[in-house]
């Protein structure tokens, strides 16, 4: 009897230690079911801005066969202005920098001079600074970062002779002006006979011609009948566009007060064009 008992003590264990067994393989079982699973197409939302806004400074009236062979009280038709070619309805902010550039005799180079020490000696300016225009320096601003400014002579900061105007309107983007104008072509033939600029896409005319001094005032200041001088005027210009500021840009700039927003419109576009000087050997752009 008690071997019997031994015996259904021993199966007993046994039996449950099957039972464990069964348990610690039913657990791992369940710890490694496979999971069923997948993922979705991706879409790829694509959000672009333009990259680059685009600027044309034009001169549709000039004529350089009036420029090539000047004489005393001759006119010489020259209206520089900006047009917003940058393609789309994108605003600008522009400016344009003037540089007076001399030679005479057998120098070798050209020489920056003040528009000052030209004006009404050797040429005036016909319409000069035309509506919406602002001539820029630190008369206007007294905090006006001018120490990068270099012209054509060398000359730096307060001593560089070159002129800087903003423009007190944004000009707006014109898809058709933009396609048309950026190209050659529309440049040489199609601005001034058949192409429709927006007066919103445009400034005004820095000015409208060069008229060359008569022949008293120009012996009365020193000039030569035999070799007159040659002159360029180099114009050069610039545009910025603060990115989510269209609202504020059909608001004028205000010259009148010292507010933050034309003040840094003016620095960044005075920053853009302070190192364009023109090469002193061609008198033109570089």
């Amino acid at each position: 009897m008690k071997k019997k008992n031994k015996k259904f003590v021993k199966l007993k264990k046994v039996l449950a230690g099957f039972m464990a067994l069964v348990l610690v393989i039913g657990l791992t079982i369940v710890g490694t079911l496979a999971w069923l699973s997948t993922q979705s197409n991706s879409v790829t939302n694509v959000f672009t801005a333009t990259d680059n806004i685009y600027l044309t400074l034009v001169e549709p009236d000039y004529d350089s066969g009036e420029a090539s062979n000047y004489k005393p009280d001759g006119t010489i038709s020259k209206n520089p202005y900006l047009v917003n070619t940058t393609g789309d309805d994108s605003s600008e902010w522009v400016m344009i920098r003037v540089d007076y550039l001399t030679k005479e005799g057998q120098e070798i180079s050209f020489k920056n001079a003040a528009r000052a020490d030209l004006e009404g000696k050797l040429f005036t300016l016909e319409n000069y600074l035309g509506a919406g225009w602002k001539k820029i320096d630190t008369t206007v601003y007294n905090d006006l970062n001018m120490s990068q400014v270099v012209d054509a002579s060398g000359n730096k900061a307060a001593n560089a002779k070159c002129e800087f105007y903003v423009y007190n309107k944004a000009l707006t983007g014109s898809t058709n002006v933009g396609s048309a104008y950026r190209t050659q072509q529309a440049l040489e033939t199609g601005i001034k006979d058949s192409l429709s600029v927006p007066d919103t896409a445009k400034t005004t005319p820095l000015f409208t011609s060069v008229k060359i001094s008569s022949q008293e005032t120009l012996t009365t200041n020193g000039y030569s009948m035999d070799v007159l001088p040659k002159f360029n005027i180099v114009i050069q210009g610039a545009a910025v566009k603060n990115e989510g500021d269209d609202a504020g840009m059909s608001t004028d700039l205000n010259f009148t007060s010292t507010t933050d927003k034309t003040k840094a419109i003016v620095q960044k576009l005075v920053d853009l064009l302070a190192t364009k000087a023109p090469d002193a050997s061609t008198g033109q752009h570089k």
